[in-house]
């Protein structure tokens, strides 16, 4: 997705426009004068919060739901109180990285409802008394963790094996815009049926995009679009435009239709076929145009054991390396 520069006034502005419940995630390390805001998270009707206090001692991972005031307090690097715990102010630069993200797409082990902006604060590199958190963390209040790392790692990332790579001291916030967005996506029976939801979806664009199929429909009201197609690119764009694109979705017929996306379906098996034979040979793919025999079962015989020692695969037989159909006849 297209990155941009924006001002932390510009982000405050979306925050109070929202007029959404306001959640923050916070890592809040003990100094001898208050509490050092270690890594800080907004998130903005993203539906990603659920209420957690991780307590450690001199380590605490707390999510809740705030007042306006502590959200700015924590966007402007600010000092503020906390449930009893004063936390000190934080250097940031005045400019944040602000990256537009699609509905359907995985954060902290949940799946965004809606569109959303996601926007990166990061410290001043003068920032004062900052490091990687170390050491065990022993929670009172929930699971413990061989290293501090792997705990903010599952605190924020929802696993503890994630790379935790954030600098001490930024920041990241989310606004959701849920103003427009993509339910869903099926593909079956020759049709692409895109189901759309919001209140300002009515009139927008949806779009069917690829190297062989391009048609556009105006939307009229909420619910489903319906495209009718014979055959599948292996890489066809579902985009809602107005006319800058709203919300998107990505249906690819590579890799063996090997995607994480639940909310993109296959409802038919021979669709499905077709979407794997015009994606071609991967490696989760190979074709066999012959019924093995004991001459060229040696193929086979490697193709199945390196699927399995893999991510998995599919072998389609009675298909040429061309992709042409040629039957078991």
């Amino acid at each position: 997705m297209d990155t941009t520069q924006t001002d932390v006034s510009d982000l405050l502005a979306q925050v109070h426009e929202a007029e959404a419940a306001l959640w923050v995630r916070l890592a809040l390390e003990s100094r001898a004068d208050g509490w050092f805001l270690s890594f800080a998270e907004v998130l903005v009707d993203v539906g990603l919060a659920e209420g957690r206090l991780w307590d450690a001692g001199d380590l605490v991972l707390v999510e809740e739901q705030v007042a306006p005031g502590v959200v700015e307090a924590v966007l402007l690097g600010s000092g503020f109180e906390l449930d009893g715990r004063t936390i000190l102010p934080v250097q940031r630069r005045p400019q944040a990285i602000r990256e537009w993200v699609p509905s359907g797409r995985r954060y902290g082990g949940v799946r965004l409802a809606y569109p959303a902006f996601r926007f990166a604060l990061d410290p001043e590199d003068t920032l004062d008394g900052a490091g990687q958190p170390s050491g065990l963390f022993v929670n009172r209040s929930g699971p413990s963790f061989a290293t501090r790392v792997m705990a903010m790692s599952a605190f924020f990332q929802h696993g503890s094996d994630a790379v935790w790579n954030q600098r001490p001291g930024s920041l990241t916030a989310w606004v959701a815009d849920p103003r427009a967005w993509i339910q869903h996506v099926s593909i079956g029976d020759g049709r692409v049926t895109v189901d759309l939801a919001g209140d300002e979806v009515t009139g927008l664009t949806v779009q069917l995009s690829s190297g062989l199929h391009e048609e556009s429909r105006t939307v009229e009201a909420p619910g489903a679009v319906t495209f009718t197609v014979t055959t599948l690119d292996r890489e066809t764009l579902v985009l809602l435009t107005d006319p800058i694109v709203r919300d998107l979705r990505s249906i690819s017929t590579l890799g063996g239709l090997r995607s994480e996306d639940d909310t993109v379906s296959w409802d038919e098996p021979d669709v499905r076929l077709d979407a794997l034979r015009f994606g071609g040979e991967s490696e989760f793919v190979e074709f066999k145009s012959v019924m093995p025999t004991s001459k060229s079962k040696v193929g086979v015989l490697k193709a199945i054991p390196a699927f399995a020692n893999g991510q998995g695969g599919t072998l389609l037989v009675g298909i040429d390396d061309d992709n042409s159909v040629v039957g078991l006849g």
